[in-house]
C-alpha cells in the first residue's frame, strides 16, 4: 500500500496490489497426423493432382482403410475429370456430370460429412462455362447458376429422343 497525503493530514489511500504477470497460455499445436507420411495422402493422375488433407483425416477420425478409399475416390474423379477434358460430346460431358456429382456424395461420406449437393463445386469440372464467380461468391448453396450455352450444364432444347431421356433424368438431380 502506498501513502498519500498532504503536509497539514496524512491520509492512507489503498491501491490495488499490481495483478501478477499471467502468462498466456500457449495456442495448441494444430493436429498433425504423425502416423501417416506425407507422400501417402498425394493422389495423382497425368496433369492433375490432390493432397488429402492430414487435420480433417484426424478431426474426422479416419481409419487407414477410409484414407485408402479417399485416395480411390479421389483418384477417380481425377480420371473422369481427365476424360471430360477430350471428350467433345455435349450429350456424354453431361453424363460424365452425373457421374462427378455421385462422386462428390460419395466422397462425403468417406469423409464422414453428411450428403449434401450445396457443397459440391460442380462448376469447377473442364469444360464448364457456368459462371464461377457467381457460383463461388453463393457457395454453399442449393441452387445453381448456369449458363444457358455451357456444354456440361445446360440441357437447352432437346434435340433428339436421348437428350429428352437426359433432361428428364437431369430435372432429377438439379431442382
Amino acid at each position: 500500500m502506498k501513502k498519500h497525503g498532504t503536509k497539514d493530514a496524512e491520509e492512507v489511500i489503498p491501491t490495488p496490489d499490481p495483478e501478477p504477470m499471467v502468462e498466456p497460455e500457449p495456442k495448441p499445436e494444430p493436429k498433425i497426423s504423425r502416423r501417416i507420411p506425407a507422400a501417402s495422402l498425394v493422389v495423382e493422375y497425368k496433369d492433375r493432382g490432390i493432397v488429402l488433407n492430414p487435420n480433417l483425416i484426424e478431426s474426422q477420425n479416419v481409419s487407414e482403410e477410409g484414407i485408402e478409399k479417399l485416395k480411390e475416390l479421389h483418384l477417380e474423379r481425377l480420371m473422369l475429370m481427365d476424360e471430360m477434358d477430350h471428350e467433345k460430346k455435349s450429350t456424354r460431358l453431361h453424363v460424365m456430370a452425373e457421374e462427378y456429382e455421385h462422386l462428390e456424395f460419395r466422397l462425403q461420406k468417406a469423409w464422414g460429412f453428411p450428403e449434401s449437393r450445396k457443397y459440391h463445386r460442380w462448376w469447377e469440372v473442364p469444360k464448364c462455362t457456368c459462371p464461377n464467380m457467381d457460383n463461388k461468391d453463393n457457395y454453399p448453396c442449393d441452387y445453381r447458376i448456369i449458363a444457358g450455352n455451357c456444354p456440361v450444364h445446360s440441357i437447352g432444347k432437346p434435340k433428339s429422343k436421348f437428350r429428352l431421356f437426359l433432361q428428364k433424368i437431369y430435372s432429377k438431380f438439379v431442382k
